[in-house]
């Protein structure tokens, strides 16, 4: 990845335009500056350019993320066949971008599309279960009292009570 990177770099650098810059140099420090101001320019544009991309990850697993939060084989795995990127890359930078593991976010996701079904809606907590994508009511039952500190009958219950 690092010489992927450096040839990167090194094809975006005009060498004539380089030297056009010195050429037209009074001094030596003057064309060194010019040639620290010409390669800080390359640097800042190659680093943009992987800040947009790491962006558009970000983005384009969130959005996958949310479209198939109900599937109960969501996993980094799948992610990252969608996006034909290895899921350990998926993770880490996940991670380094949100400070959110992969699965910490899922999880959030799934537990915020379950208060708003608790809410919204007459479904049983067994059919919000399966509406979230988890399959074992003994976990769901864990994360959710985790994530909101009561079980999902006192959450609707307090939900009702503040109507």
């Amino acid at each position: 990845n690092e010489m992927i990177r450096e040839q990167r770099i090194l094809s975006n650098i005009n060498f004539n335009a380089i030297y056009q810059k010195a050429a037209q140099s009074e001094t030596l420090e003057e064309a060194i500056e010019q040639l620290k101001q010409y390669i800080t320019s390359i640097l800042d544009t190659e680093k943009e350019a992987e800040e947009n991309a790491k962006d558009s990850l970000i983005s384009a697993v969130i959005a996958f993320v949310q479209a198939h939060y109900s599937d109960v084989n969501l996993s980094s795995q799948m992610i990252g066949d969608s996006l034909a990127l290895s899921p350990r890359y998926i993770m880490h930078k996940f991670k380094e971008s949100t400070g959110l593991s992969l699965n910490e976010y899922i999880v959030n996701l799934r537990m915020s599309k379950a208060a708003t079904l608790l809410q919204n809606t007459d479904y049983t907590v067994n059919q919000i279960i399966k509406e979230i994508g988890i399959e074992n009511s003994t976990y769901f039952y864990k994360l959710f009292k985790k994530a909101y500190h009561c079980t999902p009958r006192e959450f609707s219950k307090r939900d009702e009570e503040e109507t």
